[in-house]
């Protein structure tokens, strides 16, 4: 009777899960940035269909967790694979907006996660850490104005610096100078004085135990 559509939803959402899992685990993907985003986006309507009462329980009878749970543990596997910021962005979007999400001090949390995982990427990824930046300023802003905290991300923000640098040649001769761009962020900064800080103390320390009798 009625139960029948919701047997038939629930069985629908095990086949459609079990297909995305199958897909997302070949080795080789044609288009696994695609795929991956059409798996988050079913788990984040399975979400909104238990935040509405419409998916009590999951397929196998057990009492689901939180309802974004399983959009985080995507974003999480996908993280392992991937440290691209759009993936970050688009994480800390769903904590801010999406149902299930965990509202914005989530979505802060990944903000400052990602912040220092591409920071400690080979070259520091400084273009992806200001797109990620303006990311976080811009979801900021889209919050009712008491609810926004620029404070952090304003602080963050890097300062942009025209450098001149030589460009050689392929045969290895100077081809001249050129101008570009760089990111000159705050905290970073203050590293190579408190690493002063570190040297002087600990020259301070060799010289007191070498004058000591």
């Amino acid at each position: 009777g009625r139960f029948a559509p919701l047997e038939s939803a629930l069985g629908e959402t095990a086949r459609s899960r079990a297909v995305f899992e199958i897909a997302v685990n070949q080795p080789v993907l044609d288009m696994p940035e695609a795929l991956w985003k059409a798996y988050i986006d079913f788990e984040i309507e399975q979400a909104k269909a238990i935040i509405n009462g419409e998916a009590d329980e999951d397929e196998e009878g057990e009492a689901p967790g939180e309802p974004g749970d399983r959009v985080r543990e995507l974003y999480n596997r996908l993280l392992d694979r991937t440290k691209h910021v759009k993936v970050w962005v688009s994480f800390a979007s769903f904590e801010a907006s999406a149902p299930g999400g965990g509202g914005m001090e989530d979505a802060r949390s990944i903000f400052r996660k990602a912040y220092d995982a591409l920071k400690e990427e080979e070259g520091g990824m400084k273009d992806e850490r200001v797109l990620l930046l303006e990311a976080w300023r811009d979801l900021e802003k889209s919050q009712p104005r008491d609810k926004q905290e620029l404070g952090e991300v304003t602080k963050m923000m890097p300062r942009k610096l025209k450098k001149r640098r030589m460009v050689m040649g392929d045969d290895g001769e100077e081809q001249g100078w050129e101008e570009y761009y760089d990111y000159s962020f705050p905290d970073e900064e203050k590293a190579p004085v408190n690493l002063k800080i570190l040297e002087m103390a600990h020259m301070w320390k060799k010289r007191k135990a070498e004058g000591d009798p």
